[in-house]
């Protein structure tokens, strides 16, 4: 095998590991004047771990290298980068750090600004934090890594969404603003090659947000890419990625048993229950219930009976899923990348590629391209260039569970000779063979050969050009130009080949069948779906930057304006009769009315999917931004910003309402009076202020849908979405936080602890309209329309413990992160229709003036009745089994509130182990204080083959099973309303805790040989499995009934 030589490589260089040389490097940090500081924090680089210097400020350490580069900081001193060798002993010369700002810690997108003297509450992912992961896109790398940033995951990690401190919005844009090298990125995340990243600066209150304006409402994450550096040599770097991902267990889907379906199906049977469905001559039958009935007519044996039960009981669908439909996901990544600098210009170029296959098939490709570069014109003027380029494509995904939900458990999809089997999934197998003689295609479902039949392929590519100049005024002035363009084109095409069942089923319904011929409205071939998507965005700015230390005295300042325009198109269309390799179609008739073939679809037109959008926003702003620092200990920031937007209305953008913030900063430790042996460093900050949102979906002038054609008179009509709203704005959001930062025990442990409190008003929401004005929402067809109008309000902590310890050879890390968030509804004008509007498994927003805007209620609930295994309610303070008076009386006072969907506390806990090159590292994750709806058993669903969850076979069937289920008695014939009650009530409420294995890391550094400066081989694995849960069932309260895949990776690392 093709295997072998590298298994015997890695086995070789895994053994040869504890041979390899090491080497000792000893060295001592001095101040100015030569006195030892002791506490230093000597980071390697190579390493990605810091030491601490000792009483003498001394440090030493072994490494396979024969040089090392350091990073060395200490309190109140400049920081200092330096490669010291082996074998000698180093002197590292530190300065005091007068009123500069060359140190840069945190950025905001406009400036950067020195830990010291930021007010502002900030979060910070460096790149060895990013580097310790070997996630495939940036936002894994992202959670559980920065206090107060949540992930909901309870898509499955398919669509994760980003809440920073909490939700600022109900019905806006939820997802944080992304700044990319100083200017907002509207693209996709996912185009951004995590290894491109430097630094990542999580804006977390309204001091680091404000100057993002109307745009900063949710948070505000700010991304910095890799760049040269001056008179550096060229330095080339390589890495490559390969992980697997197992494929679901799809036994762990809650499903009954063969056996127990057709059990179910033969009692159902001898109710005469699908009587209605076998006379009407065309609808579905499972196949154990047309063999019921061909034994019933003598047309199938006893023993033949009797066999196909044996076969069928003997059948699982979880395992045909698992051997036919899942696979294992594999992914590749690599990337290579270039940078360095001369005298007056540096550089950074990089590539990547990915390469990943999911579960489902789902193939997908991308290819990135970055080259930034900078060019000193002259002393006082230098420019920037940079170019980012991307090129995705996938292929749509096999049909996944939900695909085959309503099938039987015992349903086969292979025969036993390997052919694909049909499956009913609409339409009897004997109604199929009548619509033969007719003269109609082949209407029968194969699952299985949908995957080869339909095809869909996505692309899309996008540029982003950066061009900057910088001139240089004076000595504390200078003068910043940027202009940005940002272009997208993204095409999907989907494919319905003429054997699909897509295409037959709507050529054949839509044929005219006569006695004559078959007319056939919808033309033989294929069908090709397209859509075209666009984007292109401009951006301008003029910036004036303004800096002076005298004395004891210090003033950063910046002011500036700002206009982008952005404007999204789109069309989509259907091709009918379409020939791929003639590049034919036919056309077709879309505004007649035809009647279907089948009994039960009516009368319709052929769809032909056309649709054309268009969005066009402008924005101009205005921003200033000051900070003042006095003896290098006391700190002032104030910031304004000014947005107009053509989606504001004329009374807000011709008002000048800046959003603002204001903050305050003390370092302590550098207080005369201030002498401590457990604090090192010790700062107390305070903010407050405004930021804002938008809502691009809504506008202050009229907006209408329109329609190509009504089905009453075949014209063009339209309806009425918004109303003209000239005082539509902005969301505000108030936000005040306090903060204290702090190192202690000679810089061994250090960390942040904040409280804040935040007011959002103005938010968008739901607003009730009179009737005569005919705006109707199209969502819900209820008169009401989208204004300011809600409120929400809360509180929160963000904590961040750092802890480092150990000798010389062994040392070890800790990082503690924690978040709380509790945000509520406070204001809100529509209330739901009805009391189970409110029932929703807190998955939908459904704001409630002093409840989270994702919030599990439930009907109360009293258990079994003892004597048939009823569920029992509360109605009118009376335990009750009037399930239609219950669903429709309730009042919302008497709904159980249990708490929010999202969890208050989160957080992780990381531990790091390193020995010489060696360094292992594993991640705990936790939610808390929050609650999730199981799924349980619905006999209505059951009965029409829509579900068929596994607590059926937990029901109540004799008395005395009330003490030990909560799971109702089948009864049939059913009561819908029984089944309503049991589905929204709180017996199926559960609380959604848990602590998780997140992942572990485990990477070598391997010395330096044949001109390799460093090599690093790292092992990852991620989503490891749940450690505890406070719920006893089998459902993961994050990601569902099949949970998270665990995911494998190995990388290597190589820099020359």
């Amino acid at each position: 095998m093709r295997t072998k030589p590298i298994t015997v490589l890695i086995v070789l260089l895994v053994f040869a590991i504890p041979s390899l040389a090491q080497h000792r490097f000893d060295g001592r940090v001095v101040d100015d004047e030569g006195k030892p500081l002791s506490g230093a924090n000597v980071y390697i680089t190579a390493f990605q771990k810091g030491i601490l210097t000792n009483k003498e400020g001394e440090f030493s350490f072994d490494s396979p290298l024969d040089s090392a580069t350091v990073n060395v900081t200490y309190v109140g001193f400049r920081p200092t980068i330096t490669t010291i060798d082996a074998e000698g002993f180093s002197e590292v010369t530190l300065h005091k750090q007068e009123s500069t700002i060359e140190e840069v810690v945190v950025s905001t997108g406009y400036q950067n600004i020195p830990k010291e003297r930021a007010t502002g509450s900030f979060g910070v992912v460096s790149q060895a934090d990013l580097d310790r992961q070997l996630s495939f896109d940036f936002k894994s790398r992202m959670e559980d890594v920065v206090p107060g940033m949540l992930f909901d995951n309870r898509s499955a990690g398919n669509h994760m969404k980003i809440s920073i401190r909490g939700m600022s919005t109900l019905f806006s844009n939820l997802d944080p603003l992304i700044i990319l090298n100083q200017v907002p990125f509207d693209g996709n995340l996912d185009d951004i090659n995590p290894n491109d990243i430097e630094s990542v600066s999580v804006l977390k209150d309204a001091a680091a947000a404000s100057i993002w304006g109307a745009r900063a409402g949710n948070g505000v994450i700010v991304i910095t890419t890799k760049s040269g550096r001056n008179r550096t040599s060229p330095s080339l770097s390589f890495n490559a990625n390969l992980g697997i991902e197992r494929k679901p267990d799809m036994s762990r889907l809650q499903l009954i048993s063969s056996k127990e379906f057709l059990e179910l199906e033969s009692f159902l049977f001898s109710e005469k229950f699908y009587d209605s469905r076998y006379t009407d001559g065309y609808s579905r039958l499972s196949p154990w219930v047309s063999a019921l009935y061909e034994n019933q007519e003598g047309r199938l044996s006893e023993p033949d009976l009797s066999e196909l039960y044996e076969n069928l009981s003997g059948t699982d669908l979880r395992q045909q899923l698992n051997d036919h439909v899942y696979q294992h996901a594999n992914r590749h990544q690599s990337n290579l990348s270039l940078r360095g600098g001369t005298k007056t210009y540096h550089y950074y170029y990089s590539l990547g590629y990915d390469r990943n296959k999911s579960v489902l098939n789902q193939q997908a490709t991308r290819i990135t391209l970055r080259a930034d570069q900078n060019i000193e014109i002259s002393p006082r003027l230098s420019a920037d260039i940079s170019v980012f380029g991307t090129h995705s494509g996938q292929t749509s995904a096999h049909e996944g569970y939900t695909a085959y939900s309503t099938f039987p458990t015992y349903t086969k999809l292979k025969g036993t000779d390997g052919e694909n089997l049909a499956v009913e999934k609409f339409y009897r197998n004997s109604f199929i063979d009548e619509t033969l003689t007719d003269g109609l295609l082949d209407w029968s479902y194969r699952p299985l050969d949908e995957q080869q039949f339909s095809r869909a392929r996505f692309n899309e590519n996008t540029v982003n050009i950066n061009l900057g100049l910088r001139y240089r005024l004076s000595k504390e002035l200078n003068l910043s130009v940027l202009y940005q363009l940002d272009k997208m084109y993204g095409t999907q095409n989907t494919l319905n080949e003429s054997g699909s069942y897509f295409t037959r089923n709507m050529i054949n319904q839509f044929s005219q069948v006569s006695d004559v011929n078959v007319v056939r409205p919808v033309p033989f071939g294929d069908i090709l779906q397209q859509s075209f998507n666009n984007r292109q965005g401009q951006l301008g700015r003029i910036q004036l930057d303004y800096r002076r230390d005298w004395g004891n005295h210090s003033i950063t300042a910046l002011s500036g304006m700002e206009a982008k325009t952005l404007r999204n198109t789109g069309s989509s269309s259907w091709i009918f009769g379409y020939d791929a390799n003639n590049l034919t179609f036919s056309n077709v008739d879309f505004s007649t009315m035809f009647s279907t073939y089948s009994p039960d679809t009516g009368w319709q037109r052929i769809p032909a999917g056309i649709s054309l959008m268009g969005t066009t926003g402008k924005f101009l702003s205005a921003y200033t931004n000051m900070g003042y620092t006095f003896m290098d200990r006391y700190s002032l920031s104030l910031s304004a910003r000014q947005d107009g937007s053509n989606l504001f209305g004329v009374d807000t953008n011709q008002k000048f309402v800046p959003l603002w913030s204001a903050g305050g900063a003390w370092d302590i430790e550098k207080e005369t009076f201030f002498n401590s042996n457990l604090f090192n460093a010790l700062k107390i900050r305070a903010t407050y202020g405004y930021n804002g949102n938008i809502n691009t979906n809504v506008s202050s002038l009229t907006t209408m849908t329109t329609y190509t054609y009504s089905n009453m008179n075949n014209q063009p009509f339209g309806s009425l979405r918004n109303p003209p709203n000239g005082s539509l704005r902005w969301e505000r959001n108030a936000m005040f936080n306090v903060g204290v930062d702090f190192s202690m025990f000679s810089n061994s442990v250090d960390g942040s602890v904040e409280y804040y409190r935040k007011n959002s008003t103005d938010l968008i929401g739901y607003m009730p309209i009179n009737q005569t004005t005919g705006a109707r929402d199209p969502a819900s067809s209820s008169y009401r329309y989208l204004g300011n109008s809600a409120s929400t309000t809360g509180s929160g902590i963000d904590v961040m413990l750092r802890g480092a310890y150990g000798g010389r050879e062994f040392q070890m890390s800790s990082t503690a992160v924690f978040g709380y968030a509790d945000i509520k509804t406070s204001q809100y004008e529509t209330e739901p229709a009805t009391t189970v509007d409110y029932i929703n498994g807190g998955q939908i927003i459904s704001p409630i003036v002093g409840r989270p805007a994702y919030s599990i209620f439930a009907l109360q609930w009293e258990g079994l009745d003892p004597e048939n295994g009823d569920p029992q309610g509360i109605l009118n303070g009376q335990v009750s089994k009037d399930y239609a008076a219950i669903l429709t009386e309730t009042d919302p006072s008497e709904l159980e509130y249990f708490g929010s969907a999202l969890p208050l506390f989160f957080g992780s806990f990381k531990q790091t182990f390193a020995y010489r090159g060696f360094s292992l590292s594993v991640m705990l994750a936790y939610r808390l204080g929050h609650y999730f709806r199981r799924p349980g058993v619905s006999y209505g669903a059951l009965l029409n083959g829509t579900s068929s969850h596994s607590d059926y076979t937990l029901r109540w069937k004799a008395k005395g099973d009330e003490a030990l289920t909560d799971v109702p008695s089948f009864q049939f014939p059913l009561d819908p309303n029984r089944d309503n009650f049991y589905a929204r009530s709180a017996a199926l409420i559960g609380k959604a805790d848990n602590i998780r294995l997140r992942d572990i890391s485990l990477s070598y550094i391997f010395p330096k040989i044949l001109g390799i400066r460093d090599m690093t081989f790292q092992f990852y694995a991620r989503n490891l499995g749940i450690i505890w849960k406070a719920d006893d069932g089998e459902i993961d309260p994050e990601y569902g009934a099949l949970g998270i895949r665990p995911e494998y990776s190995v990388g290597i690392k190589v820099n020359l």
